[in-house]
């Protein structure tokens, strides 16, 4: 019996082709389907998932699961943002064709990144484009792609990125310290998405000494901004209480 591929550019271990996946019949001037092809088709499928994968989520965070550590003790401690979340990944396509979003709010440490980036994996594992990106590391490589010496992408194709990707999800955007500058970047990238329905997953945290109200996110980011976001994401999952990562140290 012939062992399967393993790599989708493996030579054919059936011996029946050139490792192209189509067998010549040079006789007949016709070509036909190898046996190996739909398994290089497979393959090759399962890479790019993966691929996507590894861009669009952390290590840390490319296994998370709602019946495994640590999402299981979040939804204990926030069953309702939880809840909410296993409803919009089970209706993930449907979300995402109709540019619905989450948004995450409460103190630090209480799970919004992990239930966001369990959002982007499971996105990214369903074969959607994916980006995320902490909020201050994406103005920074805006804000560098105006010099030419720490150019690494044109501004264009940083902005486009993150304006064309099925599910853009942002953490930390109220971390941003609010100029003229930033706003106009968070307006230009939420804006674009906004009118072209396209889902923005996003965490912000309750400021330091502040009452947990959602709309002094809006003093953050622009009222402009704000709103959209508000009618793309709707009400926040508020996930209010103690630091988990404190609790574990």
């Amino acid at each position: 019996m012939a062992a399967a591929l393993r790599h989708p550019d493996d030579d054919c271990p059936y011996g029946t082709c050139e490792g192209d996946g189509f067998v010549v019949d040079e006789a007949a001037n016709s070509t036909a389907d190898c046996t190996c092809r739909a398994e290089r088709i497979e393959l090759k499928r399962r890479r790019r998932l993966q691929q996507q994968l590894h861009r669009a989520v952390p290590k840390r965070y490319q296994d998370l699961d709602f019946d495994r550590p640590p999402v299981d003790e979040i939804a204990r401690l926030h069953p309702d943002a939880a809840a909410k979340t296993r409803a919009y990944v089970a209706d993930l396509a449907a979300n995402l064709e109709r540019g619905r979003g989450l948004w995450f709010f409460g103190n630090k440490g209480t799970g919004k990144t992990s239930l966001a980036y369990l959002v982007a994996a499971v996105a990214a594992r369903a074969g959607h484009t994916v980006l995320s990106w902490n909020t201050i590391t994406l103005l920074n490589e805006i804000r560098d792609s105006f010099d030419a010496e720490r150019r690494r992408q044109s501004t264009h194709d940083i902005v486009d990125a993150a304006c064309s990707v099925d599910l853009l999800h942002l953490e930390d955007v109220s971390a941003a310290r609010t100029s003229d500058w930033v706003l106009e970047q968070l307006y230009l990238i939420v804006n674009r998405r906004y009118e072209d329905e396209k889902a923005i997953v996003f965490t912000s945290d309750v400021p330091p000494g502040a009452p947990p109200v959602p709309d002094v996110l809006g003093d953050q980011i622009g009222a402009r901004t704000f709103s959209r976001l508000l009618e793309m994401c709707g009400d926040p999952l508020m996930m209010l209480g103690s630091d988990m990562r404190m609790a574990l140290a």
